[in-house]
Order: C-alpha cells, then structure tokens, then sequence
C-alpha cells in the first residue's frame, strides 16, 4: 500500500525588474507494510521544500525513514529525524544529517505530523489571482483489510542479561561548502552494552566541529555498572575536551568521575556509598575543582563531604565546603557534646572556611532521649528540625520543635548551644501547643551540668476540633520544675512546682 502527502507550490513575481519564477514540490509518502510501518520517503516542508526549481537555480533536499528487523536486531530512522541529504548546487553547498536507533527487540516509531498533514501550496499567474493544489495518495490495500503482525515473543528469561548489545542511538550531521566541511557532528545519544558482568551506558557522547571556530569539541559520558551495583561514570560535560585544529593545542575544558553504589562497599569497618571528582574551566580562566563522598562508619551514621577549590590568578585556595551527616539503623545520632541532645540530620555549608570567622549554615534535625511509644505514635520524646548555625561559640537552630512527633505538642522556637564560658549548656525557648489544643503555653527548658531546668506558662482551652467553642480559654497556669541526671549535690533536690 502507498499513502500520504504531497504539494506544489508555483510561484512567479517581479523583482528589480526581471520576472522570477520558482516550482516546489513538498510533502511524504509511505511505502509498503500491511500494518502502515513501511518506509518513508520525505521531500521537506512548505517553507523548506525537498524539491525546487527555479529562476534561482536547483535545491534538492530529499529524506528517508522507517525501519529494518533482521532476526531479533532491529534497525530504525525516526519519522521527525530522517536521513536527510540537501544539495544547493547554486551555493556548492552539500548537507546530510539524521539519526538512527538499533535495538535488539523491535521498537515502534512515532510517526511525524507531515506523514498525516494535508499539506496545499499556490502560485501567482503574472500576479493576477492564485492558485492552491494539493494530491493525496490514498491507501491500495486491494481490498484486503490490513492485519496488524502479532506482538514479537518475550526472550526467555536471563536471556536479555546475556545480550552483548541492548541498544543504540546516534545523531549525526556534515556540512560541505566548495569542497571542503564547514561543520560535522556525531553523537551517540543512548547506548548499552553488556559484557562479563559489565553494563555499560552511553549518554550524548560524540563530537562537534566547526571550521569557522577551527575546533573540535569532544564531550558526553559513560556509565558503567558492575554486578548490577557498583557504578562509576566518567563525564566530560558541555564540550569537555577541546582542539584547536589551526595551533594543535588540547584544552581541558571540564570532567566528572564519580563512583557510587547501591549497596554498601566495605572497607574495613567502613562503607564507602560516593566519590566524586570534578574539575572545570571557568569563563575568567580560573579553574574549579571539586571534590567530594559519603562514607559509612561502623557506629551508625553517614557522613558526606564535599570542597571545592578556584585554582588561578591567586594560586590554590578553598572556595567553598559543604558536609552532610545522617544517622543509621536505629542510632540516635552524634551526641553534641554532654548536652543530651543528638545530631541524627545535618546538612552544612561552610563559609569562610579556615579562618577565624568560619562557621556553618545549613539545616539539622536534633532529637532527645530515646524513642517512646504514647497513643499509638513512635518517636523520640523531642525533636527540632530546622535551620542551624554554628561558628567557635556555640549554634543556634531555628526551626519546628515536635514532642513525640507532634502527638503530645508542636511549635516553633530556638534552641541555643554554648560551648563553654558561664552560659556553657543549652537553652530552648518555644510556643508550643499541646494535646491538639488543649494547651497551649510557652516554653523554657536550660540544661547546664547535670541538670535540666524548665518552666511553662500555659493556657488552657476547649480543644479545636469541638464546634462553635473550640479554643477558648478556660484556665491558665505555669509549671516550674528542676531534675537533676545524676545524684543531687548536697541540699539540692529535683522538684516540680505548680
């Protein structure tokens, strides 16, 4: 069976005095397949005909797509990417570009709008009215109904883990002008290979050039996983690698390496989850390099860090770093310091790193004492999550303060670090609403030494949820008490008073 489009477009105008005449002719046609997946040939668009002639001389820009399957190999040129060739003999200018996809099963393509458009075209008769044509070619099937082949069968299983090729996809293009290339590029888009336990991953790898810049730019990335679970990548982002066809000289632009895994790589008593490597040329010539992991340590927690360096004009120095801590397992966290609180999150940036003004910013999730069940909920009796920030006094985090994970009480406070001197201990400060509602109040807790210090000035209210009266005030009060961790010094004692 034969369908598709096709138009004409006739043309004729003055200009500078002199008649210019010019035919056209545009559209696609599909060629062949019970199922409408044959071949087709394309003669470009309207604005961009594959075939004209004219008072301006010749231009031919022709097209092919479609798709070719020998046994479980499949070969496909896409319907909007054909393998295009265009010839303008008038500007000794010759092009080809295209892309193609192999894969070892069969693949459908999406069929290009032009395939389906009902294209029409017109032409001035010596400037007098217009004139639109358009020719359809309508489907042959002989009478016979088209039936769609039945779906191919599935490969057994593991057999498409013993495949040494699962597929690839590649663009290409080249531009002659007088002989000689102006531009060209090859890249190999997507692409997987599979070998001795190997899986290898192409993404966007290939070249350009361009003789007006007479350069060479080499860029893209390979990923390869072993054992379905180590991975490392090597990446040379945006033009990577560059050469200078005119002085020989090769300039490294910008690369990646990374090693990552989905499980747990074991050194010793540690695990390494990341590691990074990356280095880049920046638009006033210095240079960026970065360096950065995530390892796991045997008493439950990981901790990822990253630093950068600007190498340049003022030699080698640190520009920025950035941690990350998460705790594992059922750990509590990083105890911080005698003060009962634990550090189970954090993410930081460091600023002004290593001098005497450097402190940390970021955001951190700090608990207290361990998990307590009440009404069915599970968490730690207190919990801050919040933004930080630390330097050589102390931190302060800002942030939402959670009591049994919101069921006994929330609120928003600070909590305040100091690391030594007479204000050494910590101080929270918080309104809170307890019991969804009923209470609600401001909180106060010191802990210094081995004692913890609190009082609450507390309302108490008709919960929310009840209609009409709910959130009004009944009574009010305050609570004051004094626990100490360990034994009491002499004529001190723990008390809670009301």
């Amino acid at each position: 069976m034969v369908r598709g489009t096709l138009g004409v477009d006739l043309n004729s105008r003055v200009e500078d005095g002199s008649r210019r005449s010019s035919f056209s002719l545009y559209g696609s046609v599909r060629y062949g397949g019970a199922a409408g997946d044959g071949p087709v040939f394309h003669l470009g668009t309207p604005g961009n005909p594959g075939l004209k002639f004219g008072s301006d001389g010749v231009e031919i820009g022709i097209g092919v797509s479609g798709k070719l399957s020998v046994g479980s190999l499949t070969v496909a040129v896409p319907d909007n990417k054909p393998l295009s060739l265009r010839y303008t003999p008038a500007k000794d200018s010759f092009s080809v570009s295209g892309q193609i996809r192999v894969s070892s099963t069969p693949q459908s393509l999406t069929a290009d709008d032009s395939a389906t458009r009902s294209p029409s075209g017109s032409f001035g008769l010596f400037d007098i009215g217009s004139l639109s044509a358009s020719a359809k070619l309508l489907e042959g099937d002989n009478g016979v109904a088209p039936v769609n082949p039945p779906p191919p069968a599935p490969p057994p299983a593991g057999e498409s883990d013993k495949s040494l090729f699962n597929g690839l996809e590649a663009e290409f293009s080249l531009t002659m002008k007088g002989g000689a290339v102006e531009s060209a590029s090859l890249y190999v888009t997507t692409g997987k290979f599979s070998l001795f336990g190997f899986d290898a991953q192409v993404k966007s790898l290939g070249f350009t050039y361009t003789r007006a810049a007479s350069e060479w730019l080499i860029g893209g990335g390979v990923e390869v996983t072993v054992a379905k679970t180590y991975k490392l990548a090597v990446e040379l982002p945006s033009g990577g690698l560059s050469i200078n066809t005119a002085t020989g000289k090769v300039r490294v632009n910008s690369f990646r390496i990374a090693v990552s895994n989905d499980q747990q790589l074991e050194l010793g008593v540690y695990s390494l989850r990341q590691l990074e490597i990356a280095f880049a040329r920046l638009a006033d010539g210095q240079y960026r390099i970065s360096l950065g992991g995530s390892l796991g340590f045997p008493a439950g927690f990981e901790f990822g860090a990253q630093v950068e360096f600007r190498w340049g004009r003022d030699g080698l120095y640190v520009d920025s770093c950035r941690a990350s801590y998460a705790a594992t397992g059922r750990s509590l966290g990083k105890p911080l310091g005698t003060t009962g609180l634990f550090i189970s999150h954090a993410a930081l940036q460091l600023q002004n790193p290593f001098t005497a003004d450097m402190r940390a910013v970021g955001s951190i999730t700090v608990v207290m004492g361990k998990e307590v069940t009440v009404g069915g909920q599970t968490a730690s009796l207190l919990k801050a999550v919040g933004t930080v920030t630390i330097d050589k006094s102390g931190l302060v985090i800002d942030g939402r303060l959670l009591m049994v994970n919101g069921y006994l009480a929330e609120g928003a406070g600070r909590i305040e670090v100091k690391w030594s001197g007479p204000d050494a201990g910590v101080r929270a400060t918080a309104e809170l609403t307890f019991l969804k509602g009923v209470v609600r109040g401001r909180l106060q807790f010191q802990i210094d030494g081995d004692a913890l210090r609190a009082s609450l000035t507390a309302d108490f209210a008709i919960p929310d949820f009840v209609p009409v009266v709910g959130g009004t005030r009944v009574a009010g009060g305050s609570v004051a008490m004094l626990v100490w961790f360990g034994p009491p010094p002499p004529g001190r004692s723990s008390y809670i008073a009301v």
